[in-house]
């Protein structure tokens, strides 16, 4: 699909893969629902990093937040070994497929059967901290690049480039040292505003 080879996206750019990109994911084991939220859910001009899609599945949220990408990692197990080594099989294939789908500039989350909100990649565990870091890891990049959002939205792909080097930076620096998995984010779901993906059409 053409729209993830740019740099920078807007809403407008990425509305009619959504459902696309849902369906694909509304088909691996163990998914009841699809939802994006976020950033998606701002003005069709909005500029977005990626598309956070939330995946409800059956799955409990101890055995997502086993999984951690390192040396000795269950994505690099057999089925056998998984079972072993006490893994949930069906847990570590679905993370295998949805991060294939989620090369594509999608935001992996998910939510657990025991309605737990978990996210692939390191994030601080308060909502509203996280939200704050974003804010500010975006402040810093437009401050060092002396860059308003109107002008960073029609900047060449060089610029696009060296700004979310910038945002990421900043995001590292709180996130340092921590390894590649699934981990819970401490907030209430009925507070997500969200919107369903499956049988809904994206305006």
């Amino acid at each position: 699909m053409s729209w993830y080879k740019k740099t920078l996206l807007t809403v407008k750019d990425i509305q009619k893969f959504l459902p696309v990109i849902a369906k694909s994911i509304n088909e691996l084991d163990g998914v009841k629902n699809v939802y994006i939220w976020g950033s998606c859910l701002d003005n069709k001009n909005a500029i977005i990093k990626d598309i956070d899609i939330l995946a409800e599945t059956d799955f409990f949220s101890e055995d997502f937040l086993s999984i951690i990408d390192n040396e000795t990692s269950p994505l690099k197990m057999n089925t056998e070994t998984l079972e072993n080594e006490g893994f949930n099989p069906n847990v570590v294939m679905f993370t295998k497929d949805f991060l294939k789908i989620a090369q594509n500039k999608v935001n992996p989350w998910v939510i657990s059967n025991n309605k737990k909100i978990l996210h692939w990649g390191a994030i601080v565990n308060d909502h509203k901290e996280w939200q704050e870091i974003k804010e500010e890891a975006e402040k810093y990049a437009f401050f060092e690049m002396n860059l308003s959002k109107l002008k960073l939205k029609t900047a060449n792909q060089n610029t696009q480039k060296r700004w979310i080097v910038l945002y990421e930076h900043y995001i590292n620096r709180h996130l340092k040292g921590i390894p590649q998995g699934w981990y819970e984010l401490n907030y209430n779901l009925k507070h997500i505003n969200k919107k369903s993906l499956i049988g809904d059409s994206i305006e």
